[in-house]
């Protein structure tokens, strides 16, 4: 039933009670509301709760129910994270209002805005000629000013590749870079006229090729094992699946233990793709966990990089997801909320129709045993990639 100047609307809240409750909402809403963040009095306390119903049935008089502050004009929480959400809660018994606030990052749990602020970046104040640069003996600061060649990198991304902020404090004196902040109004990564690759990739082994061929022919859901020695060229193998679900203007989730997100990772993605890549892990302050985010959600980066809980970030055409050492114990969360990220991610791909891999040298046996059912398909790396030799067993 529709009220001429309200909407009842369905709400969980980041409570430990397996219900949704009823409130009023000034003026017209639709079904484009559903996953909005509404502020509200619950327990005479102001609370963050999600709508997961428009117009439902109730049972209690309308006088009763009490007002809900409608903060997002439209969800920005994607169908396939809200399916994954309440596939979760029913799995995992866990109340609906506390995974959607495991699954939002700080920020919109506490009733901020779902927008930009500055974004700080660096760049170089015009091209150094050779005299400036042959007086420069840092290594590391002739490799920033090769990174801020093609324009101002944001200061996140620095960090992430292995840039201390001395090596940038020590080109800003000189006069060489500027500290600068990027426009927010980017365009999304379809709309650009760039290459996606920056580099040429190294030619694929036999194995790699496979995988490849494997995993980029699959147009709809599957889940692959790709099974492989270290050193095997597993990440080489990523990168060009990638490659192709970009091409096909498609995004891509890439989530990986804690441990691995070192410069040397990082740097493969952003060396690799002029796509602009995401990253979703704990050294982020909270605004750039948002950013990250934003940037997924309005489709202007195209490969987000993340720990477990980047699962949840809305990507729309999302066209792939990765999981990197997928035996790893940090894709189990244990508290709160305790899901497996492989689990979910699954449910996820499954949602979107698309492929999803999980990558290892050891592979759980969960993993083990769904490829011995024939439910997932295995693809196995033996070779060492680059013609690297196999430690020897003495």
């Amino acid at each position: 039933m529709k009220y001429s100047d309200f909407t009842l609307v369905n709400v969980v809240i980041n409570r430990p009670l397996h219900q949704k409750f009823a409130y009023k909402i000034d003026g017209i809403i639709g079904p484009e509301c559903v996953g909005s963040r509404v502020e509200v009095n619950f327990s005479g306390s102001n609370s963050i709760g999600i709508i997961t119903d428009i117009n439902p049935e109730i049972k209690h008089p309308l006088s009763k129910l009490k007002k809900a502050k409608l903060l997002d004009k439209v969800s920005f929480i994607s169908k396939d994270i809200q399916k994954v959400l309440e596939f979760g809660s029913a799995f995992y018994q866990y109340p609906l209002g506390q995974c959607y606030n495991v699954a939002l990052p700080k920020l919109l749990r506490d009733g901020k805005s779902y927008a930009y602020e500055s974004i700080p970046a660096l760049e170089l104040c015009g091209e150094p000629d050779n005299k400036t640069l042959s007086k420069i003996r840092s290594e590391e600061q002739l490799k920033l000013i090769d990174v801020l060649k093609n324009g101002a990198v944001k200061r996140k991304e620095l960090r992430e590749r292995g840039v201390s902020s001395q090596t940038e404090n020590a080109l800003v004196k000189k006069g060489i870079a500027k500290l600068t902040e990027l426009e927010t109004e980017q365009k999304k990564f379809t709309d650009t006229d760039l290459p996606i690759l920056k580099e040429t990739p190294p030619v694929p082994n036999i194995e790699q090729q496979n995988a490849i061929i494997s995993i980029s022919s699959t147009k709809e859901f599957g889940v692959f094992l790709l099974n492989g020695i270290t050193g095997s060229g597993k990440t080489e193998v990523y990168l060009r699946v990638i490659e192709e679900v970009l091409k096909q203007g498609k995004a891509a989730l890439v989530l990986v233990p804690e441990i691995a997100l070192t410069p040397q990772t990082f740097n493969r993605f952003y060396r690799r793709f002029n796509v602009p890549v995401s990253s979703m892990h704990s050294a982020l302050s909270d605004r750039e966990r948002l950013d990250a985010y934003i940037d997924m959600a309005s489709g202007k980066s195209g490969i987000l990089i993340g720990t477990r809980t980047a699962l949840f970030t809305p990507i729309p055409n999302l066209g792939l997801i990765i999981i990197d050492e997928e035996h790893d114990s940090s894709f189990k969360q244990n508290d709160t909320f305790r899901y497996h990220a492989r689990s979910l991610g699954i449910i996820r791909a499954k949602q979107n129709n698309c492929p999803i891999v999980l990558g290892s040298a050891t592979p759980s046996l969960e993993t083990i045993f769904n490829v011995k059912k024939g439910l997932y398909k295995k693809l196995d790396l033996t070779i060492r990639a680059g013609g690297a030799s196999l430690p020897v067993n003495h």
